[in-house]
């Protein structure tokens, strides 16, 4: 009984010192814009940054990861416990 009175109070001050924390670390009001902001007028949040590289970086990491997906797959299938020479050098 005193075990889990012990726990119960242990785990009530953990969870409340987390939530002062993050309450504390919470602001209010968040800065005013830049002097650049006010001049320009409004513009898009990031600034209007490009993004179409980093889009397509993205779409080819995530075939590259897809195809090493597919090619350990049918590896696992047939039975293979040897790693295939023509796609060592893509894989790594």
């Amino acid at each position: 009984m005193i075990h889990s009175i012990k726990t119960f109070f242990t785990i009530v001050f953990l969870v409340s010192i987390l939530l002062t924390i993050e309450t504390g670390l919470a602001d209010a009001q968040p800065a005013p814009p830049m002097q650049e902001h006010l001049v320009l007028g409004n513009q898009p949040p990031g600034g209007g940054a490009p993004i179409e590289d980093g889009t397509l970086f993205l779409l080819l990491l995530a075939a590259t990861y897809g195809f090493k997906k597919i090619i350990d797959g049918s590896q696992k299938k047939r039975g293979e416990k040897g790693e295939d020479t023509q796609f060592k050098s893509v894989l790594e």
